[in-house]
């Protein structure tokens, strides 16, 4: 019952119910894309929610890290996350950039880790 409140706030009612990850998505674009290495971003996701992780550790973890995800049920075979941060703002045009994970599910257990990055332009 307690987790499940957790993970439906989006934030732990114990700081000793799960363990958190240093994950910080906000500061994959300075420590990771500045420097030309978002695959290590993406490698840095898979550590802190590797495969066989439970399903509502995976997503508490995600949202603690910044991260929008749909919620935990039963019946789902997969979970979709994002983080999406403005990058610029000019005159004509704002810059932003989105972390795109997505979790296959297999018996409440996480079977996979799909992580992308992609920038996008709004006039």
């Amino acid at each position: 019952m307690i987790l499940a409140a957790a993970v439906l706030s989006g934030m732990p009612a114990r700081a000793d119910d799960l363990e958190y990850s240093t994950l910080d998505l906000h500061g994959f674009e300075r420590a990771y894309v500045s420097g030309g290495l978002a695959v290590s971003g993406y490698d840095r996701v898979r550590e802190a929610v590797p495969v066989g992780s439970d399903v509502a550790n995976a997503v508490a973890i995600l949202r603690h890290a910044g991260a929008h995800c749909q919620s935990p049920k039963p019946q789902r075979n997969s979970i979709n996350c994002f983080y999406s941060e403005l990058l610029s703002i000019d005159d004509y045009v704002n810059t932003y950039s989105t972390w795109d994970i997505h979790l296959d599910l297999d018996g409440g257990k996480v079977s996979t880790v799909s992580v992308e990055r992609t920038t996008r332009q709004h006039s």
